[in-house]
Parts: structure tokens; C-alpha cells; sequence
């Protein structure tokens, strides 16, 4: 039992600690199920400067030393080429007409970006579309009625930064998501006592200090024992955990034992 409770405690110093010891791992992606937001980044060797990023849609390498722009549009990762032109974000034109729903309509001599019912007009020269056209990320966005956020770090992986669009309503407040995080932690907790994993005293007492610590587009950031992001559309909740092999973003539920190794 004394044996149990050591681990844990080393457990959950890993996921406090900003500082981590990565292990060796052979070089090939892990089969991993993500689903939504849900991630997972792992470091190919522990003298390598290159991490595979696992979700949903597939999986790609990040380096250490270079920064990577993250995209989230709705709850979804997209990969298309951000250019950052002093503390802006651009994106070509295609990235919007392929990936974010966005069409483009011709009145006359002028051409709109259209999304839903909400349009935009674009410059173009002689009225021909311009693919390559570079558009700023935030601007267009909003204007065509998404909120959008930039998150320089905390939420992804080797301290990337996180732009979010997100058009969909929020049906959570601040003081309901805090509620809602802490039930299911709560629950969480239950669980796990009642399949006999060892949970340290203090743990509702932790759980009961979290508490959002950032409004992004679509989601809270929350802080207690461990980063949460709760999904304000959905609900949904999601834990970042870290060890010495990776670091991921899992969704749990009130029976998941995630927490409790």
C-alpha cells in the first residue's frame, strides 16, 4: 500500500512539474484513438529534438526549437499554413474555402467571402480570385462572426501557442463550468475509490480550489492540480497530463481513471 501511495505522489508531481525527463521511445507514431481536441505528443528519442503530435485527424512532427502555430476551428486541429506578420496571423485564401466552410460569391466587380449567410467583401485584382491571397486570420473571422483568441502557451505541447476560432454559442458560463469540472473530478474520485485505486486525502480538497484561470474562443482554462479546458458548447471536459514519455489531452467522463494510475 505505502508502495501504491509513492507512486501516486510521483504521478502527480509529473503533471505539475514544467520540467520534464523524456524516456526513449521507439520512432514511430503511437496508435492512438483522439477525438476532438484530444492529443498526444511524444518525443521520438530522449537526445531528439523532434515530437510526433497525435489527433484526430492524423499525426505530424513538431521540433522543439521551432515554433508551430496550432489551429482549432470549432473544436477541430486544422493544418494550414499560418504566416505570422508582426503579432498577425494570415492564411491564405484556399485554407478558408477548403477547411472553414467558406465560399466565395461574385456581385459585379466584387468579390465576398461567405460563410452561413455572412459576408465579407475581399479585394482582388481585375476580379479574378486569388488562392494565394493572404487574408488576415482574425479579421475575417470575426467578421464573418466567430470569436477568436490567441493563447501564446499552456495548452500545447513544448509551449506552442494556440490561435482558436469558434462560431458556435456558449452554453456554459464561468461559474457553471467551474461546477461542472468539480463534479466530475467528484465523480471521478468516487469512482475510483470504488474500484479500490488509492486516492490521496487531500484530493476533494484540490478539487475544490479549481477554478478558470482563461476565457478562450469556445473554451475555459482551468487550473488546479492539473490544466483542464472544459468545451463551452458541449460541456465536455478535458484533463493535460504529462509524464516522462509524453503529454496529452484526454477527455474524461465521471467514470474515468485517468487520475488514479
Amino acid at each position: 500500500m505505502k508502495q501504491k501511495y509513492i507512486a501516486l505522489l510521483l504521478f502527480c508531481g509529473l503533471l505539475c512539474c514544467p520540467h520534464l525527463v523524456w524516456a526513449k521511445v521507439e520512432q514511430q507514431p503511437l496508435n492512438i484513438s483522439c477525438f476532438d481536441i484530444e492529443y498526444c505528443c511524444t518525443q521520438y528519442t530522449e537526445n531528439d529534438d523532434v515530437y510526433n503530435f497525435t489527433y484526430e485527424n492524423g499525426n505530424f512532427n513538431i521540433k522543439q526549437n521551432e515554433k508551430y502555430h496550432f489551429l482549432i476551428v470549432d473544436g477541430k486541429y486544422l493544418q494550414v499554413p499560418i504566416k505570422i506578420i508582426k503579432d498577425k496571423a494570415f492564411v491564405p485564401l484556399s485554407a478558408l474555402i477548403d477547411n472553414m466552410d467558406c465560399t466565395i460569391e461574385r456581385k459585379a466587380d466584387t468579390l465576398f467571402l461567405v460563410r452561413k449567410g455572412q459576408k465579407l467583401p475581399i479585394s482582388s485584382k481585375d476580379g479574378k480570385i486569388d488562392e494565394n491571397k493572404l487574408l488576415g486570420l482574425r479579421d475575417v473571422m470575426e467578421a464573418l462572426g466567430a470569436t477568436v483568441t490567441y493563447t501564446r502557451k499552456g495548452l500545447m505541447p513544448l509551449e506552442n501557442p494556440l490561435i482558436a476560432v469558434d462560431f458556435r454559442e456558449n452554453d456554459y458560463t464561468k461559474e457553471q463550468a467551474e461546477q461542472k469540472v468539480k463534479n466530475t473530478l467528484l465523480s471521478c474520485m468516487k469512482t475510483a475509490r470504488e474500484v479500490g485505486k488509492l486516492v490521496p486525502s487531500d484530493m476533494e480538497y484540490c478539487i475544490a480550489k479549481t477554478e478558470v484561470v482563461a476565457d478562450i474562443a469556445g473554451y475555459y482554462v482551468l487550473d488546479g492540480m492539473f490544466p483542464i479546458v472544459l468545451e463551452k458548447s458541449t460541456g465536455a471536459v478535458y484533463i493535460q497530463t504529462q509524464s516522462q514519455e509524453k503529454v496529452c489531452m484526454t477527455k474524461i467522463d465521471e467514470n474515468s481513471l485517468i487520475l488514479y494510475p
